[in-house]
Parts: structure tokens; sequence; C-alpha cells
């Protein structure tokens, strides 16, 4: 029984250490990759799509999982109306956006990490109270929902490339994911609306054109009165 025990401690203790070199690993690769993908998002935002292309797969050879540089190569393949291409990349963002969430718990737990350890070494007055403000907890709240939002812009990129490919109902599927997501994406809502209009569910194209409204996106006006007068309001 105490063999037993002692064997299962190993075991355990092994998959912990294996849990966190994969970790250490992983961070590792972002670090070596980060600079290069600011140097491909720096050349495609100057347009320089050749540049940009060099740097982010450059980028992917050391981290091939690094989310956001799947998503800038989709881009670039967008501008270069190699659609096929994007949307593999675009798939690649999306079945890499855990990794994107575990690079940013690393951080924000380092950092809490390192809070508690100048306590605890005597760097501050133990009066201190370490216990996080409203703002603080407000701060961190949002800044997990625009991380958890960024997988939102991964589908909704996805969802506007089987768009131009012409294939709708998958599109729709993926906007629907990335509203799931964030249930404020008023530009989801907005595709989703020409979608219905072009199935000619006018009901359904209207709904989704309110949302777009009420979730801070900008809409067409004359698309709106047309769905209206399909509708005889």
């Amino acid at each position: 029984m105490k063999k037993t025990k002692s064997l299962l401690l190993v075991l355990s203790l092994l998959f912990t250490v294996s849990l966190f070199s994969a970790t250490d690993r992983l961070i590792s690769r972002f670090e070596r990759a980060r600079p290069k993908f600011l140097d491909a998002q720096k050349y495609f935002d100057k347009g320089k799509l050749k540049k940009a292309e060099k740097a982010v797969r450059v980028c992917l050879k050391r981290m091939p999982e690094y989310s956001d540089a799947n998503e800038l190569l989709a881009k670039i393949y967008i501008k270069n109306n190699k659609l096929n291409e994007a949307l593999e990349s675009s798939d690649l963002a999306v079945k890499n956006y855990k990794y994107r969430y575990i690079i940013y718990r690393y951080f924000s737990d380092r950092t809490n990490n390192q809070k508690s350890a100048t306590f605890a070494e005597g760097r501050v007055d133990p009066n201190t109270n370490l216990t996080p403000s409203s703002d603080e907890i407000k701060l961190r709240e949002e800044k997990k929902l625009r991380i958890k939002n960024i997988e939102a812009r991964y589908y909704f990129q996805n969802a506007n490339i089987l768009f131009k490919l012409k294939k709708f109902r998958d599109a729709h599927t993926k906007y629907l994911k990335a509203i799931e997501i964030n249930p404020k994406y008023g530009d989801a809502y907005n595709n989703l609306a020409n979608l219905y209009y072009m199935s000619k569910q006018y009901q359904l194209a209207l709904d989704s054109l309110n949302k777009a409204r009420d979730s801070g996106a900008k809409i067409n006006p004359k698309f709106e009165a047309f769905l209206k007068k399909k509708l005889n309001k």
C-alpha cells in the first residue's frame, strides 16, 4: 500500500514538473517570437506586405502556435486575395487561442507572485494592505474580458473569410460563435444581418441589425428602412 502511494506521489510530481516545463517552453518560444511579430505588425500597418509576411513567418517558425501571428498572416493573405490560405491561417488562430490564454495567465500570475514576494521579503510596510482595490479588480476583469474577446475576434475573421468564399452556412456558424463569446460584438451582428437578408429572412436580419445598434455598432439606415419596408413596418 505504501509503495502504491509513493508511486502515485512520484507520478504526480513528474506530471507537475512536466506541466511546468511545457509552460516554460511555451513562454520561452513566445519571448523569442514576439519581436518578429511586432515587426510584422509594423510593416503590415505601413502596407509593406512582403516584409510583413517575411517577419511573421520567422515569428511562426519560432512559435507555430502564436495565434496573433496566425491571424496577421491571414490578414496578409486576404490583402493578396489568397482566401484559401487565409482560411487555413485563420483556422490556426482559432485553434491556438488556448496558448494565448495560457500566456496571459502566466504573466498575470507572475505579477501577482512578485507583489506577494515583495511583501514577504519586507520591502514594503507590513501594514500595507495588499488586498486589490475595487478599481484594480475592475481593471483585472476588463483585461480578462479583452483577452477573451480576442477569441471572438478570431472567429469573426474566420467567418468573414468563409463569407468571401461563399461558404455562407459555415460563416453563419462562426458569426454565432463570435457572438456567443462576446454578446456585444456589433460587427458580427451587422454581418449576420447581411446573411439573413441574402436568405430572405428579413425579420432575423432586422433583429440582428437592432442588436448591432444596441451593441454600439454603426448600422446602415437605408438597409434598415429597406428591411422594414419588406416587413411592412
